[in-house]
């Protein structure tokens, strides 16, 4: 390989790293807001359980884009054009389905 892969791997490992918190803060949501056992959440329950939600939207969007980006500097600079667009058509389509 004639070309520096290390952004690329650190930029992948970051948005892995991002999703996993995304994952964590998910789970917190879903147990604040739908935990059968637990009464319906007011106050400063309320208040942590949207702030899960919008932290683990910002963090999936953010570990997405990490990953296309890391996905995307592993590649060769001329096969990069042609990978980006059929990662993110690909994840378009899946949105979708």
């Amino acid at each position: 390989m004639g070309f520096d892969v290390t952004a690329g791997l650190a930029l992948l490992v970051g948005g892995h790293a991002s999703l996993a918190v995304c994952c964590g803060l998910y789970l917190a949501w879903w147990q604040v807001f739908f935990n059968p056992s637990a009464e319906k959440p007011h106050g400063a329950r309320y208040a942590v359980g949207a702030a899960c939600i919008v932290g683990a939207a910002v963090l999936g969007i953010a570990g997405v884009t990490l990953c296309v980006l890391g996905v995307q500097g592993l590649l060769p600079p001329e096969a990069r054009g042609a990978a980006l667009g059929g990662i993110v058509g690909c994840g378009a389509a899946l949105y979708v389905v």
